[in-house]
Formats: C-alpha cells, sequence, structure tokens
C-alpha cells in the first residue's frame, strides 16, 4: 500500500500543520502552552499509518464546538417511495446555503480528528459533513453543491452493497476511486452488511463486519481507512473495543450531541440532516453562553501573600493573593481553620461544592470529581445521573508549573487519564460551581444561567478561587449577601484574570494568618459551616 502522502499531497501538507500546529486555547504565556505534544516517530505498520498511537477525546478540544450533521440519500424530488431521511435536491442546496448565511464552516473528518484528539485549531463555526450507505445520490447531486461551495463532506461505505442496482442505486468501485483520489471527499467504513444493530452480533460478527469492510476499502482504493460509522448508530463497549483493535482512529454514533460533549473518540455523536437546527442552535447557545473552553496561566508559587480588603464594582471583598495553592479534603468535616493549621499555611478558604449540605453533616463527599493534595488518589462523582448538570461548569487544574481552567464534560472528565494526559505534572483539580471571570470580564448573568449552580441569583456571602493574568491565586469572599453576578463584577473590578464560584452561604469562610476575615453563618462556636474541601495557600 502507498503511503498517503504520496499519493495524497494535499493530505499530507494537512498532517504535517497538524503536526506542527499549536493548541485551541487562550494562554497567558507570551510564547503559547510551555509543553510539547509528544507524537511516535517509529515505522508505520499497515494499514495504520498515522504516525501517533491510538488516541482519546483531548481536554485541548475544548476550545470550539463542533456538530457532526449526517445524511443519506439526496434525491431530485420526494415521491411514493421517499424516505423520511431523504433530502432533496432542494432542501440539500437551502441546507448548504443556510450553513454559509450563519458563517459556518466545514471541515474535513481529518481535521476533527486531530482537533479533538490533539487540540488543532480549527474554524469558529465548524461543522463536519457526513453522508452514509454509499448512495450515487451523494455523487449525482450532493457532490456538485458541495464543490459549488467549497465544502469538503465523508462518505461512509457498507462495501457489501457496493455497485449494487437492488434498491436504491449505490456507486461502484469506479465512482468510489475517483473520490478517492479527490481531496474533499474522506472515505470511511459503514460496516458489510449494514447489521440493524452491530453491537448486538456475535463477537466473530462484529470483527468480520469491522475488519473486512476496512480491508476492501483499503485493497479497492488504495489508501487507509481510519474512520467508521457505525450502521444505526447500533454499537457496545465490545464494539469500540474492536473498532479500537481494527485500526480505526474515531468512530460516529447517530446520537445528537456535540463532537467535544461524545463520551469517546469511537462514540462521537451526530445529528440527522432533519435536527440541523437544532445542532447549530447546541452549538451557538454553548458557544455564546460557555465561556472559552481551556486556559491555561502559568502559576506564580513564590510570591509574598497578601491581605487585600476594598470595594470593587460597588460592594465590599476581602481577598488573599499569592502563594502556592493546595486544595484538601478531610475525612469528614472541618472548619477552614483548621485545613490551614494541618497544612501549615498563610491562608485558606472553603472549597467547592459537596453533596450533603446540612450543616450537621459528615459525610465528604464532593460535587464533580476531585484530586487533592493531602491524598494520593482522582476521586470520581460516583452519581451518574448528576453528572450531566455539571456540563460546561470550571474544571480547574494545576501543578507545579501552570494552573488550568476548562469547560467539564462528563463523558470524558470524570476520569483521570484525560487530565493526566494534558496535565502530566497536575497535582490538584476540582469543579467549580461556575465560571464567573473570563480574561478580566465578569460573566453575566444570562452566561451564569445556563452553565452555574442554580442559586446563582440568590443572595448570600459568596466565594470564590482566581488568578491574575501574572499566575497568582486569588482567594475572595464577599463581606455582605449577593449574587455570584455581583460578585463576579467585583473580582474582574479587582483584576482577577479567571475566577470560579466555591460553595457559598454558610459555608464562607476566609482566614488569613489565623483570623477569621469572613464567615457565611456567624456565632460564638461556629462561624461557618463545616466543609470536606478547602483551599490553601503557603
Amino acid at each position: 500500500m502507498k503511503q498517503m502522502g504520496e499519493r495524497f499531497p494535499k493530505r499530507r501538507a494537512a498532517l504535517a500543520a497538524a503536526l506542527l500546529g499549536g493548541l485551541a486555547v487562550f494562554n497567558y504565556w507570551p510564547g503559547g502552552a510551555p509543553d510539547a505534544i509528544a507524537l511516535s516517530s517509529g515505522p508505520l505498520v499497515e494499514p495504520v499509518v498515522w504516525p501517533e498511537p491510538f488516541r482519546e477525546i483531548a481536554l485541548r478540544c475544548q476550545g470550539r464546538r463542533v456538530p457532526v450533521i449526517m445524511y443519506h440519500d439526496v434525491i431530485p424530488r420526494r415521491h411514493s417511495g421517499s424516505m423520511w431521511y431523504d433530502v432533496t435536491a432542494a432542501e440539500f442546496e437551502a441546507q448548504m446555503r443556510e450553513l454559509k448565511s450563519r458563517g459556518r464552516t466545514p471541515i474535513s473528518l481529518e481535521q476533527l480528528y486531530r482537533h479533538l484528539t490533539l487540540g488543532e485549531s480549527v474554524p469558529e463555526g465548524a461543522v463536519v459533513l457526513t453522508f452514509d450507505d454509499n448512495y450515487q445520490g451523494f455523487y449525482d447531486i450532493a457532490l456538485p453543491i458541495l464543490r459549488r461551495y467549497g465544502y469538503p463532506s465523508a462518505m461512509f461505505v457498507h462495501t457489501g452493497f457496493v455497485g449494487s442496482p437492488q434498491g436504491r442505486p449505490k456507486m461502484g468501485w469506479a465512482t468510489l476511486r475517483k473520490l478517492a483520489q479527490s481531496d474533499d471527499v474522506t472515505i470511511g467504513s459503514h460496516t458489510i452488511t449494514h447489521p440493524e444493530d452491530l453491537g448486538k452480533l456475535s463477537e466473530e460478527a462484529q470483527i468480520r463486519e469491522l475488519t473486512e469492510s476496512k480491508r476492501v476499502l483499503e485493497e479497492r482504493l488504495d489508501l487507509p481507512i481510519h474512520f467508521l460509522a457505525y450502521p444505526n448508530g447500533g454499537n457496545s463497549e465490545r464494539t469500540r473495543r474492536l473498532a479500537r483493535r481494527a485500526g480505526y482512529r474515531m468512530a460516529f454514533t447517530i446520537e445528537n450531541r456535540l463532537a467535544q460533549e461524545s463520551p469517546s473518540i469511537l462514540a462521537v455523536g451526530r445529528y440527522v440532516h432533519t435536527r440541523l437546527e437544532l445542532a447549530l442552535a447546541e452549538q451557538e447557545r454553548t458557544t455564546e453562553l460557555a465561556p472559552a473552553g481551556l486556559v491555561q496561566i502559568p502559576l506564580d508559587r513564590q510570591s509574598d501573600v497578601s491581605r487585600i480588603e476594598g470595594r470593587f464594582g460597588g460592594i465590599s471583598l476581602v481577598m488573599v493573593q499569592g502563594g502556592d495553592p493546595q486544595t484538601l479534603r478531610s475525612s469528614g468535616r472541618q472548619g477552614v481553620a483548621a485545613f490551614v493549621r494541618q497544612a501549615g499555611a498563610k491562608a485558606g478558604i472553603n472549597g467547592t461544592f459537596f453533596t450533603m449540605a446540612a450543616v450537621q453533616g459528615t459525610d465528604n463527599g464532593m460535587v464533580g470529581p476531585v484530586r487533592v493534595s493531602n491524598e494520593p488518589q482522582f476521586v470520581i462523582d460516583g452519581l451518574k445521573h448528576r453528572l450531566p448538570r455539571l456540563r460546561n461548569r470550571p474544571l480547574v487544574v494545576w501543578g507545579p508549573r501552570r494552573i488550568a481552567f476548562l469547560t467539564f464534560q462528563p463523558e470524558t472528565m470524570n476520569d483521570e487519564d484525560p487530565i493526566r494526559e494534558f496535565m502530566p505534572e497536575y497535582t490538584n483539580c476540582f469543579v467549580g460551581g461556575g465560571w464567573i471571570v473570563h480574561r478580566g470580564q465578569a460573566r453575566t448573568s444570562r452566561e451564569l444561567d445556563s452553565f452555574a449552580a442554580r442559586d446563582y441569583l440568590d443572595a448570600r456571602k459568596r466565594a470564590f478561587f482566581g488568578v491574575t493574568g501574572d499566575g497568582r491565586v486569588v482567594l475572595g469572599c464577599s463581606t455582605r449577601s449577593v449574587t455570584t453576578v455581583q460578585l463576579a463584577r467585583a473580582a474582574a473590578e479587582a483584576g482577577v484574570a479567571e475566577a470560579v464560584l466555591l460553595d457559598s452561604g454558610f459555608s464562607t469562610s476566609l482566614v488569613f494568618e489565623g483570623e477569621v476575615l469572613v464567615t457565611g453563618h456567624a456565632s460564638m462556636d461556629n462561624p461557618s459551616r463545616p466543609v470536606p474541601h478547602a483551599i490553601v495557600v503557603r
């Protein structure tokens, strides 16, 4: 088999750009992020020709949201034999025109793959156009329209039906070879026989459907096949394992979800074309209302710890700035002052949200995954029904050199592997209640309404964790009851570059050099509700 770059110079150039390109992130480093992406440089083994090992969806891809659209046959006009998933030439033309008028930019499967796994940047408003079942209507009707707009696409072929005259005409091998030699159409596998549910077949049958379709396409088209679409979306954990073993790099379901919110690179969601408006609306909503998916700032752990008080944004704030931050968790609940003493720290603040809010509670379960300095293991959030509600809340991760803020995705981030792949040296992480300041700008009520804790409009004493643009951490509290929107404005005016909401109300507690500066529930014996999680600075 010829190497991909020998026959497809544009694809070779695109691949080279991917290997040399930067990350789609917002960095506070003048020269970008400090870590290079390590790629395998060993010999290529047929039929897999990608130079890197198998890669899952990476945290680096969170800077964009990309919908993948699924089409089937494209027909001249509707008639009695038309199926609901057919699209007419006029309807398809209208959808392409709609994409252009709304500033969308179709990208290839290779671009999507490199974005999801390597964090390579893609255009704002990127979408992916895919077609299933090898219909001749794609070549006769859809392709001329796509080329008129300059849009790339992908065709998933079930090899047992190539050239079949039965029912709807299917493209033959000669036509598929023309597509394979072009730079604007990617060919992928759709199995051999298009089983109703691939995941319910025996392992032997699944292996045959996955490997033989790939082998036949590679031999007949003389190019590597890296991508797969499960017929009817049917797959299982076993199917995905077998697909990986067969050499596929990315596979698609028919779950309505944005690509970055998929549970695996081998289970990337797609929207059927009849739900194009939903796909674009979800992309717009997340792009407009969620903060940037990934921010990295070099962490200044050597700065002096100082106390700051004043009025900012019309409210009184008390803050502690600087020092080396650590998160800590107790076996039950305790006051922030106890955390500070035990760590030999100079200051501390109550941490993020925990599962049992009762003042007399002793449970130390956390909302979202956590890793703390005084425990060796990463702790997942085991309540699966709660995880979807945490989507796009801030995941804060830091290690000795840098701190990062990401939009939490429950399918991939309730697991240490992607976090460690992103930041191998990380020591702390937690999920905040809302990303309240981004790039020095306070998040608005509309933005917080979509991706923050439900009580963001309640007036109560509020706490936040943040960082300045030059990498000094900030622990801050309001001295009176305020909304999260008011807290965000104040933190931004105080010079905080990025900030997330911590547990507030009765839990609010800021301690500096043994003095309790702010309390959420004042009494002689219990200045604030005991908490299981705290952030301290040395």
